[in-house]
């Protein structure tokens, strides 16, 4: 019983960090591109994947763009599956 309870908890506490969050960055996913975009997301044909192969992942994850930040590879990554999962394109 007492487990079925932390159960209900967590998975409540989950759902109200997860409103948050989305509440958090939602006003964002209207946005325009700003300061390091340009270069590191648009203009990086390596972001813009047509398929989700390890190779074509791995090459946008460890792609530099035009403005050659090398430690941002999380980040490209996600560019890359935002870019293909809307349609590939970017809303510029």
């Amino acid at each position: 019983m007492r487990t079925n309870r932390h159960f209900i908890v967590g998975t409540l506490l989950l759902a109200a960090l997860a409103t948050l969050v989305i509440a958090a960055y939602s006003p964002g996913l209207e946005g325009p591109f700003l300061f390091d975009d340009q270069p590191n997301i648009v203009d990086n044909p390596l972001v813009a994947v047509d398929s989700l192969d390890a190779e074509v992942l791995r090459d946008a994850a460890f792609s530099f763009g035009k403005a050659g930040y090398p430690h941002r590879g999380l980040a490209r990554l996600s560019f890359a599956l935002n870019y293909y999962f809307a349609g590939q394109e970017f809303d510029r």
